[in-house]
């Protein structure tokens, strides 16, 4: 799926809600339509604007791009990306994964809040936590040489 594609079917999507007031159109910007691209990976556009058709003899609103996907087939787990099976993270994201657990595991002994939402809980703000945290040492890692190695 293309940026251009999904601009047709944005341009299928107004022609189908021909009613529908300019303000309450969203407006397509790179962001979105890269978005949509990443999520309907794998469909055609012939296969979009059947499900874009069948939500709009649902509903009068402008679509959402999860009501449209949940009108599409599912994908053969061949074209899901990784073959449908949770690839590995990379060498730098599983570093910086146990560098976190690390932090929460000593702000456990330690007796702290273990995030924000403990935190509150508490009475403390994000502020005084984090002063907490760099008070006792346990604020996030820096400078890590084995993170800083993987990263670069």
């Amino acid at each position: 799926m293309e940026i251009a594609d999904i601009q047709a079917i944005w341009s299928h999507i107004k022609a189908l809600h021909p009613n529908t007031p300019a303000q309450r159109v969203p407006k397509l910007n790179a962001l979105i339509a890269g978005s949509w691209c990443h999520e309907l990976e794998g469909y055609s556009v012939e296969q979009v604007h059947k499900a874009v058709e069948a939500q709009a003899g649902k509903s009068r609103f402008w679509p959402d791009l999860a009501e449209i996907k949940a009108l599409l087939p599912p994908l053969p787990d061949h074209l899901i990306r990784g073959g449908g099976k949770r690839q590995r993270a990379d060498p730098w994201e599983e570093r910086l994964r146990e560098l976190w657990q690390e932090c929460r595991r000593k702000r456990r002994e330690l007796g702290l809040p273990t995030g924000l939402a403990e935190a509150k809980a508490a009475g403390m703000t994000a502020g005084e936590l984090w002063d907490l945290y760099e008070k006792n040492g346990v604020d996030l890692p820096q400078g890590d040489p084995v993170l800083l190695e993987l990263r670069s």
